[in-house]
């Protein structure tokens, strides 16, 4: 279903013309940079892009990620694995302002908008307008209280995601950077420095054993360059760990550039590459730059570094240039973002959006690419024992942008422990009757138009993921048979009964409970403590209240959504959330006539 697919893509584009410590400082803590905090005004806005297969919080202050932000997405990928490969990217703009070097960087917060500034300065846009499936767009400036020597330069921002499978492991930056300062200037160059750590699932340490390395390579008829970073040996653990504890860190995050247009509006970018005069630079935390004029060096070395001689924490630079850029004149650069498994998978999904920009980059408008049906709107109702999965039909009547054909072809119904991309099974595909495919059939509609699908295969209060995909017959000339992704409709269940006003059979499971039980789920941002019991057979609207032995209350939970269940995760409510310890506990259930009271006992 995914990646390595054929993709034949046509018309359509949108051309706008428009040093860190290597402690990681929490927000707000002492070690985070004064200068930093006393920067963020009331308009430096940052969005978790959670659109494709690659999260990452974009930013309207000059960063790529952002280790600032609590629990965000950094290239996390899969998406919803918690897997990030980036500490966080900063964006480098260098000059030479009346013969001296000035460089204005994201690291310390030299970018960002005017406090003053009204409205969202962050838009988010989707359909037409957009590039992709979704599209961000801001602008800012270097002309900002924290930056003591700004050069004068406005950015103009887009990224855009997708939601289609061979896109969706990507991000896009579109920058197009505005002289404002009212004089000329020189010696111009423009780049990012990714600090990546890869990846976090490696533990507190997972930044000590990268490498980063460069490739230049023919693939579509046109030399492409690449910068990457991945996990490596760590020789401080004993045998091989590459890839990480379990291969967790399969993926390789890299950074490639699509167009780099200099002031004259030529793209030099074919040129940059073929004489490799384009950046490719990289240094570890003990040597971050401190002073302009070493950043500078950095950008302007116009070489690019072999891998370095032992795994480590590096930072990787990618920069463009020189260029004169005259006052109110313009430069425009244009690179994707993106993480694939090794070297291969990371080349393939990188390719694809430098194909899909060379079809495009003539024309006007959104960007056009060759994909399945949009995928259908998806509800999951839980029942006892079962899963009811429901979803429309509204993309059936979907023509295909680049072949002018209504091609749709199926749905396939998918189920995952955790919704993360290579943990999805395939439950049931239903092919409709024609020419193409399996020939199984559409499944039965119910009253209201939607299909249905039962899923029996569950037990009560573990958590489940479902999907919907749907895919087209392809142009069986040039590509095979396109898919939705799973991350474009996916949602999360919990099986149990419905809800009761007799109160009979009310129980808690699992009873006893011990903490790190197969059934908890994975903590994150709906269930921080990683941790649940379950209050079933309840009546639909009820309160349940938990006590100590000795009659102390912990816990008031007030159950109003008609379910015969409510989870728990053994936070306490009264002052500061705190998890339970172990021990016997009463609780009680009222509501709708119902007056209950057990125990239930918790084991570490």
């Amino acid at each position: 279903m995914r990646k390595g697919i054929g993709i034949a893509i046509a018309a359509a584009a949108l051309l706008w013309s428009a040093a860190m410590a290597e402690a990681r400082p929490a927000p707000g803590s002492a070690c985070e940079s004064a200068r930093a905090r006393a920067a963020k005004t009331a308009k430096d806005e940052w969005y978790m892009l959670k659109v494709g297969n690659l999260g990452a919080v974009v930013t309207n202050y000059g960063k790529i990620g952002d280790a600032s932000t609590p629990r965000q997405s950094s290239m996390e990928w899969p998406l919803g694995s918690q897997n990030d490969y980036l500490y966080e990217g900063r964006l480098w703009f260098g000059a030479k302002v009346g013969g001296a070097i000035q460089v204005s960087t994201g690291d310390d917060l030299e970018w960002g908008t005017s406090a003053t500034a009204t409205g969202d300065t962050l838009l988010k846009i989707t359909g037409p307008d957009a590039v992709g499936d979704f599209d961000t767009y801001c602008i800012y400036t270097d002309q900002v209280p924290n930056n003591q020597h700004p050069i004068g330069i406005k950015v103009y921002q887009r990224t855009s995601t997708w939601t289609i499978s061979y896109l969706d492991d990507n991000i896009l930056y579109d920058m197009t950077f505005e002289n404002i300062s009212g004089s000329d200037l020189t010696g111009v160059y423009i780049g990012t420095a990714m600090d990546g750590d890869v990846s976090s699932l490696e533990g507190s340490e997972n930044y000590i054993d990268d490498l980063t390395f460069w490739t230049r390579y023919t693939a579509g008829g046109q030399m492409r360059f690449l910068s990457y970073e991945y996990d490596s040996d760590n020789p401080e653990i004993p045998g091989d760990d590459t890839g990480g504890p379990a291969g967790q860190t399969k993926g390789y995050l890299g950074t490639s550039p699509l167009l780099v247009q200099d002031a004259t509006g030529t793209d030099v970018l074919p040129s940059l590459i073929q004489n490799l005069t384009l950046t490719h630079y990289w240094w570890d935390w003990n040597h971050d730059p401190g002073s302009d004029d070493l950043k500078y060096s950095y950008m302007a070395s116009r070489t690019q570094l072999s891998t370095p001689p032992s795994p480590f924490d590096y930072r990787y630079m990618q920069s463009y240039g020189p260029f004169d850029m005259p006052a109110g004149s313009r430069i425009r650069i244009m690179f994707v973002i993106g993480v694939g498994e090794g070297l291969a998978g990371l080349k393939d999904n990188i390719n694809a959006v430098h194909d899909l920009y060379e079809a495009n980059k003539q024309a006007v408008g959104k960007w056009i690419a060759s994909g399945p049906p949009p995928a259908p709107g998806v509800s999951a109702i839980p029942g006892d024992g079962q899963v009811t999965i429901k979803w429309s039909s509204a993309g059936e009547s979907h023509v295909d942008p680049v072949t002018g054909v209504t091609d749709f072809a199926g749905y396939r119904v998918w189920k995952s422990p955790t919704g993360v991309e290579g943990t999805w099974t395939l439950i049931a595909d239903f092919d409709k009757l024609d020419d193409f495919g399996l020939n199984s059939g559409l499944p039965s509609k119910d009253a209201q138009g939607n299909y249905q699908y039962v899923d029996n295969q569950v037990h009560n209060g573990f958590a489940y993921w479902y999907a919907v995909t749907v895919y087209d017959r392809g142009d069986l000339e040039q590509v095979g048979s396109l898919e939705s992704s799973q991350n474009s409709n996916k949602i999360q269940v919990y099986p149990g009964p419905v809800g009761t006003n007799a109160g009979d059979n009310i129980y808690v499971y699992p009873n006893p409970y011990r903490f790190q039980a197969t059934w908890d789920p994975q903590p994150g941002p709906q269930q921080p403590a990683g941790n649940r019991i379950r209050f079933n057979n309840i009546p639909g609207r009820c309160t349940i209240r938990i006590y100590t032995m000795s009659g102390d209350l912990v816990a008031t939970l007030e159950h109003t959504d008609g379910t015969g269940y409510h989870d728990w995760e053994f936070l306490s409510d009264r002052g500061q959330p705190q998890k339970i310890v172990a021990g016997i506990y009463l609780y009680s259930v009222r509501g709708e006539g119902v007056d209950y009271v057990d125990k239930f006992v918790v084991l570490r």
